[in-house]
């Protein structure tokens, strides 16, 4: 899948891309039961444009200019902006480093929200 074909409520996502930036670990706490979790925050890229990849209660190690797959995500919308969410099902391995572009080549261009609402009829 490519990031250009990312839309909200999708699974299974699988997709290749390049690692543009990766935040520190930060613990959140959980809204709903107050549970700690840990998420690290990505900006990643592939030939149609970049995403943010938010990842849940682990800590891969990746770095700036990793040639990534991304297995078993899921996508969801934060800020009228689409996510790809890793969890404990999810896995992320390093490729090989042609697989995508560099990053220099990726297009500054992410998926929104807007772009798959259905606009409502005006009553007449």
């Amino acid at each position: 899948m490519k990031i250009k074909d990312l839309k909200p409520g999708l699974s299974d996502v699988e997709l290749e891309a390049r690692v543009i930036s990766v935040s520190q670990p930060k613990i959140i706490e959980s809204k709903e039961d107050g549970t700690q979790k840990m998420k690290i925050e990505a900006l990643i890229g592939d030939d149609t444009g970049t995403v943010k990849l938010v990842i849940w209660n682990a800590n891969p190690d990746l770095k700036q200019g990793d040639a990534i797959r991304i297995r078993d995500a899921w996508t969801a919308v934060y800020k009228d902006k689409i996510e790809v969410q890793v969890g404990r099902w999810s896995k992320i391995e390093k490729i090989d480093n042609n697989a995508v572009p560099p990053i220099d080549q990726i297009p500054d261009k992410m998926p929104a929200v807007e772009d798959y609402r259905i606009p409502l009829k005006k009553k007449q």
